[in-house]
């Protein structure tokens, strides 16, 4: 299924401004990884880049990064999602040598009505949360190509 494997892609997700402020906080960090899962969900790839880690959107510019994206657009139908667990971790990033600071964030998320249960990382940046490309998909942009 799309979706997932998309889901797959996530690592953080971007929260509203305000939710911005106390960027550290575990349950900042659920709202904003709901908010990521829902904007790759209706496709909204141009927002959801702007979160993206600094190096991943230089590897992925964003005119590439959308192209990419929407030749494989989501199709399932998101019902709900929802932070149920959050924890300080460290967190891989593709491109650097070490593991970040960060938090896994445990959500719930009910897709075309089935319910399934996924962790993401998240790391912080100088404006809050942002999220991780996977990876091969990292690989695969920065190589100037687009993900399979």
């Amino acid at each position: 299924m799309r979706f997932l494997a998309t889901l797959a892609v996530l690592v953080v997700l971007p929260a509203p401004a305000c939710a911005l402020a106390d960027r550290n906080h575990p349950v900042d960090a659920g709202t904003f990884a709901a908010r990521i899962v829902r904007l790759i969900a209706e496709n909204d790839y141009a927002d959801a880049w702007v979160f993206l880690h600094p190096l991943h959107r230089r590897a992925a510019p964003l005119e590439r990064y959308v192209q990419c994206e929407n030749l494989t657009p989501i199709r399932a139908r998101l019902g709900s999602v929802r932070a149920i667990r959050f924890r300080r971790a460290l967190v891989r990033v593709a491109g650097t040598p070490e593991p970040l600071n960060g938090t896994k964030v445990t959500l719930r998320i009910v897709i075309d009505g089935a319910p399934i249960v996924e962790t993401v990382g998240l790391v912080p940046a100088a404006h809050g949360w942002v999220w991780l490309l996977p990876a091969a998909r990292y690989a695969a942009y920065l190589a100037g190509g687009c993900p399979q």
